[in-house]
């Protein structure tokens, strides 16, 4: 399995949102830890924002978000935002993800493992 650790909690909790480029990966869960602060919403979308002739875009630019559905490894419930720790798995379908909202922040960690079985 190739797999991937991200540590997002300075960015979430500075910036109250994070886009992340999950093109290589098949899976992302999310790892909740501490308090929550609002409720952490997880979109996809596949737009990078590009400008023909100009640039291919990227996650900073990806625009046109919208909810997608992950799953509380804890409960099996189906979900789109998260207002708990926990640990929180979505199947990719989009080339980006982005994680946050309104006074989005956490007092604990909040840690992305991205894999793609081999």
């Amino acid at each position: 399995m190739l797999s991937q650790l991200k540590d997002i909690t300075a960015e979430l909790n500075a910036n109250n949102v994070v886009n992340v480029d999950v093109s290589q990966w098949q899976n992302c869960t999310i790892h909740l830890s501490g308090n929550i602060t609002g409720t952490i919403n997880v979109l996809g979308s596949n737009d990078a924002g590009a400008v023909q002739a100009v640039t291919d875009g990227n996650a900073t630019s990806a625009a046109n978000f919208t909810a997608i559905q992950g799953t509380n490894l804890a409960t099996g419930a189906t979900i789109t935002a998260v207002a708990a720790a926990g640990n929180f798995k979505f199947v990719v379908g989009t080339k980006f993800i982005q994680i946050g909202g309104t006074n989005a922040a956490t007092s604990g960690k909040i840690i992305l493992f991205l894999n793609t079985p081999t």
